[in-house]
Parts: structure tokens; C-alpha cells; sequence
């Protein structure tokens, strides 16, 4: 139905060109067919504090297209921009949140709390962000930044995911206390959303799936 991005669309360094080369080249027939909802990467910022990124996207909000929110069906979406401050997303996220009544609640940004790659967890977003999810039942949190696959154990009640394993290529990763499942590999994840279970499938370059995960709301 839709697609969303974890953010580091166009390397090296966000231009309008790299998006022409590496993005909308790529990715013009399913651009047509699908929305596209992304978050903006640390490598977004390496041109003109991720200018060319908000101006070929037009996404949704008032922040400038840094952070946003929007529903899908039973979901409600929130993309945070961790390249911006993390106090004030974490105080626009609560309000945002208790403003929703949709059954579902998917948070996604580029940096990841939790993380066990080479850049491991940004614990300074996870102190702002975590308390915010965790209060309001938020499911699941999908992140990048590390080029890997990586499934937490649940963190107060939440769901934590790294999906950096895009065509760039892939890092090594490791495991951490809260590591469930971890993998250097390309990837993507497809979620199915029912009224009462999210599925998510982790597939690999080859169309096979590697890793799975059921929350039940």
C-alpha cells in the first residue's frame, strides 16, 4: 500500500543529482504506483542542511518537512528527523500521540536507539524518545543508520528494528543484551497490519525470508 524509508536515500551526500542518479532512476516505476513516506539521514544533511531531500519529496506537517505524522487505515505514522533536535520532536511526538486514537502506532527515523552495528545505539534520542513510546503503547520503531539487519527483544512493551540493509551495502554487526536477532544482509522488512496483529517479514536480496516477528496489539 505504501512505502517508507529509515533515511540515506541518496548517497554520498543527498545532491539533487544523486537523487536524479541514484533514487528516481532507480525507483520511478514504483514511485508512480506508491506513496512514498520518507525520513531524512545524516547523509541528507551533507548538502544544504537536506535542501534537495524537502524539496523533491512533498511530505506532509508544519515542521518544515523535518518531522510528521499521517494515518494509513489503522495506522498512525510518525517520521522523526534525528539530524534535528531530539528534545523538541520528543515533546511534538508526545502531543501528537495522545492525539491519535488509531489502534496502531509505527514510529520511524534514521538514527536507532537500540542498536548493536557500527554506530551502535544513540542513547541521548533514547532517553528523550523511549519514555514518550513506551506511554503511549507504541509498537513498533523502525530505524537505520547501521547497514544491517536487527530485531530488540521488546523494550517496555515496544519493538525496536534496525533496517539499514539497503544497496549500499552492507556492515558487520554483533549482538547486545537486547539483540533478538542480528544480520549483516540487504534487506528489506513488509509489514502486514490486521486489526489486532502486525506481522513483519524481513526478506533478503534473493526474495527470501530470513527473520519474522508477531505483535499482537
Amino acid at each position: 500500500d505504501l512505502m517508507i524509508h529509515t533515511g540515506d536515500i541518496a548517497y554520498e551526500d543527498g545532491t539533487l543529482a544523486q537523487f536524479e542518479a541514484n533514487v528516481f532512476n532507480i525507483y520511478a516505476d514504483l514511485f508512480r504506483n506508491i506513496p512514498f513516506y520518507p525520513a531524512a539521514g545524516n547523509h541528507e544533511y551533507n548538502t544544504s542542511s537536506a535542501a534537495p531531500f524537502r524539496s523533491v519529496f512533498a511530505l506532509p506537517g508544519d515542521s518544515g518537512e523535518k518531522w510528521y505524522s499521517y494515518d494509513w487505515g489503522r495506522i498512525h505514522f510518525a517520521a522523526l528527523d534525528t539530524e534535528a533536535d531530539y528534545a523538541t520532536q520528543a515533546a511534538w511526538l508526545d502531543a501528537d500521540l495522545a492525539a491519535s486514537t488509531l489502534p496502531w502506532k509505527i514510529v520511524y527515523l534514521h538514527r536507532p536507539p537500540y542498536s548493536s552495528g557500527e554506530h551502535g545505539s544513540d542513547t541521548g534520542l533514547r532517553s528523550k524518545l523511549a519514555p514518550v513510546l513506551a506511554a503511549h503503547h507504541v509498537q513498533l520503531v523502525l530505524a537505520g543508520h547501521d547497514h544491517d539487519y536487527e530485531r530488540m527483544t521488546p523494550q517496555d512493551g515496544v519493538a525496536y528494528v534496525v533496517t539499514g540493509g539497503g544497496g549500499r551495502g552492507t556492515r558487520p554487526v554483533s549482538s547486545s543484551s537486547f539483540t533478538a536477532f542480528s544480520a549483516e544482509v540487504i534487506h528489506f522488512v513488509y509489514l502486514e497490519v490486521t486489526a489486532d496483529q502486525l506481522v513483519m517479514h524481513a526478506i533478503d536480496g534473493t526474495g527470501t525470508e530470513f527473520d519474522s516477528m508477531i505483535v499482537q496489539r
